[in-house]
Order: structure tokens, then C-alpha cells, then sequence
């Protein structure tokens, strides 16, 4: 063997040596709500070294996330749905991966002043695995679910009053004889639009669905409502007691029967703005609550109803 054989085949040594020394070092980090290293995936990416894994267990994690670093962001289904996440920002380190959440913002820049996550124009959002049309990015689209996945956060199995679940490409939520029943998910929106698909399937004559706005708890959140009959109203649960916003009020925009609407609710700071079928309805003022979470709604006045829910979309404004 050659001087120069020779020198190659130290060189070689020399990286093959260097390469185990840092995929020993290498380390995968978990996060999950309850039982993980961490709670947050901003504090596992803090306690990162380059070249470390973090794994993020099933569950939505509202937060903004600074990649500024080169490790590996994985979401792992622990068999309560894949996770999804806010917004990342890359901060200059492009070669970070993300993988296996179901909704993903990928915010570009490392401004994380404002209070809201704020999505421009040049970001991509991600939903189960399928980048989302380049016009809603630029109209601030941040959340989105058409209810394919059946592994996308929403509850499934049944409950003490209602069942829920995925089916046919929609979420179905049943409620029972004289209750009126809510599904919520964890991500908290402050100021936002959303707009969902929606229709009855089975039941009596006055069920009404909608969505659930700021919900900050089992006894205090916004509902916005329609019924088969052709109203709306809007009303709030406040410490426990219903009280009402806009009363049930009817309108001709409203499709009847078990026909499909398209809901939609504005929330921006005390100001709510209400739509169905693109039409402008009434709106109203009120400063109960300033953020919470989102949810879907059905309720039956006499009577088992099942309503199904296709393609929310949510936006900040």
C-alpha cells in the first residue's frame, strides 16, 4: 500500500470515527402533555443539541416555535390523533425537518412579538401531510380540517349525552333527547373567522347546530347557532348561566330541513359579525371573553339529532 493509500485510508478511519462519536451523541427528546421529558416543544428544542430528535406525542401544542437549530421535529400518534402546531418559525436554520403533524404553519421569520400568530404572505400551512392553496395562506388561513383524517384531534366514541366521530368524510356529532352538545379542540384563537359546512342528517323538527367561539371553559363561551327551521341566534355561557346575545331570529338565507349551510363568525376584539350561505346576518358587541377555543355544536329540542360538519377553516383577522 502507497504512502498516499495509506493517508486516504486514515482519513477514512478518521471520519467513520468522528460520525459514530456524533450519532452516539445524538439524542431523541419526547414531549407530550403529561409523562414526557417536556411539556412544550420550544422547551425539548431549548434543551436540544444539533443533530437531536424531538418527538411530540399526540395532542395540539398552541404555541410558536423557534427552530434555531438543526434537529428533527417529529410528531408521533400515540393513538389519540396526530399533533399539530401553531406556527414555526426557522429562524435561519433551513435545514431543521419537521415531519407527522397533521396541521403545521411554517411562519418563516423569527417575529414573535405580535400576540397572535401571524401568517404572511409568503408562508406555507401544511394540513395532514397536503400544503394548503397559496391564496388562503395570504388571507391568513390557520387552521383548516375537511375531516379526511380521522386521526385530526376531534373526539370520537360515545359520552354521557352525544356520540361523535369521523365518517363518510365528515364529523358527526349525535345529541340526545332534549340536550344540546358541544366538540371543542385545544388550539386557543383569539381574533379569527370561521366558517364551516354543516346540515342535519336525522332528527326532529327545531334541532339547531353551529359552532362554539372562545370557550375558555365548560361554563363560559360564545355559541353562534342556526336551526332546520331557518333562524340564528347567538348567545354566551357565562359562570354557568345562558344568556342571550342576539335572539332566535328568523331569515330566508337559512337553508331548511336536513339542506346544507355554510357558518360563518367573525370575532375580532368586543365585535362579532354572523353569516350563512355568504349572507350577512346580525351582529353584536360583547367583552366576556377576549380568546378561547373552538368548537362544534348541536342540540335537540325533542327527539335524537345527528349533524355532520365538513370543511372548517379558520383565519386571523
Amino acid at each position: 500500500m502507497s504512502t498516499e493509500e495509506e493517508s486516504i485510508l486514515r482519513l477514512c478511519i478518521i471520519i467513520a470515527m468522528l460520525l459514530l462519536a456524533w450519532s452516539a451523541q445524538a439524542t431523541t427528546l419526547t414531549v407530550c402533555k403529561n409523562g414526557c421529558e417536556y411539556s412544550s416543544i420550544q422547551a425539548a428544542i431549548n434543551a436540544a443539541n444539533p443533530g437531536d430528535t424531538i418527538e411530540a406525542h399526540s395532542g395540539y401544542y398552541n404555541e410558536q416555535v423557534i427552530m434555531n437549530k438543526d434537529v428533527k421535529l417529529v410528531g408521533i400518534d400515540t393513538g389519540e390523533g396526530t399533533p399539530g402546531i401553531m406556527a414555526v418559525h426557522r429562524c435561519g436554520h433551513p435545514d431543521s425537518s419537521i415531519t407527522g403533524f397533521a396541521l403545521l404553519i411554517n411562519a418563516g421569520d423569527c417575529d414573535t412579538s405580535q400576540s397572535n400568530v401571524i401568517i404572511s404572505p409568503g408562508a406555507q400551512v401544511t394540513v395532514g401531510g397536503h400544503k394548503v392553496e397559496p391564496s388562503d395562506v395570504s388571507s391568513g388561513l390557520i387552521y383548516s380540517d375537511d375531516f379526511s383524517n380521522d386521526k385530526s384531534g376531534w373526539s370520537t366514541g360515545p359520552e354521557n349525552v352525544f356520540s361523535s366521530g369521523y365518517k363518510n368524510g365528515k364529523y358527526q356529532i349525535i345529541a340526545q333527547t332534549g340536550m344540546y352538545t358541544s366538540v371543542c379542540i385545544p388550539p386557543i384563537f383569539t381574533n379569527f373567522a370561521i366558517e364551516v359546512e354543516a346540515s342535519i342528517e336525522e332528527g326532529s323538527s327545531g334541532s339547531d347546530y353551529g359552532v362554539i367561539l372562545r370557550r375558555v371553559d365548560d361554563d363560559n363561551f360564545y355559541r353562534f347557532k342556526i336551526s332546520e327551521l331557518g333562524y340564528y341566534s347567538c348567545d354566551k355561557k357565562q359562570n354557568g348561566q345562558w344568556i342571550d346575545i342576539i335572539p332566535l331570529t328568523s331569515y330566508s338565507a337559512i337553508q331548511t330541513g336536513k339542506a346544507t349551510n355554510i357558518i360563518k363568525a367573525e370575532c375580532k376584539g368586543d365585535m362579532f359579525t354572523f353569516y350563512v350561505n355568504s349572507v350577512k346576518l346580525r351582529g353584536c358587541k360583547d367583552s366576556s371573553f377576549a380568546s378561547g377555543n373552538i368548537g362544534l355544536e348541536v342540540g335537540s329540542s325533542d327527539g335524537v339529532v345527528q349533524a355532520s360538519f365538513d370543511n372548517l377553516k379558520i383565519w386571523a383577522i
